[in-house]
């Protein structure tokens, strides 16, 4: 059996709080080139700026928390993972609009 990993974090649930890409490669311990890797697949959609200039809010780091969790505990690609993340953004999508039409639909009825 193989002796468990340690990981240290911390946690961030400001959410107004902004962090630099250094901060979440530091923060989060993600090597550089791991986070750059995630966001030229489009992690994020198309970043604009260098990557060194990239202000990461709070919905921004649940998805790279997401997408490390995704290669860590899994060893999904880089790729599968924005792939993952997409598709559950769609779900949740979905989901809410069709909250929004069963209580619609509730109110009719």
């Amino acid at each position: 059996m193989e002796p468990f990993q340690v990981i240290t974090g911390v946690l961030v649930d400001e959410p107004d709080k902004i962090l630099s890409f250094t901060d979440i490669c530091h923060v989060y311990q993600i090597p550089e080139d791991t986070l750059t890797e995630l966001l030229e697949h489009g992690l994020l959609g198309h970043v604009t700026k260098p990557l060194a200039q990239v202000d990461f809010d709070l919905h921004m780091v649940h998805r790279i928390q997401s997408a490390r969790r995704l290669q860590g505990d899994l060893g999904v690609n880089t790729p599968g993972v924005v792939l993952v993340l997409e598709l559950r953004d769609a779900l949740m999508a979905l989901r809410s609009e069709i909250e929004i039409l069963r209580r619609h639909v509730g109110d009719v009825l």
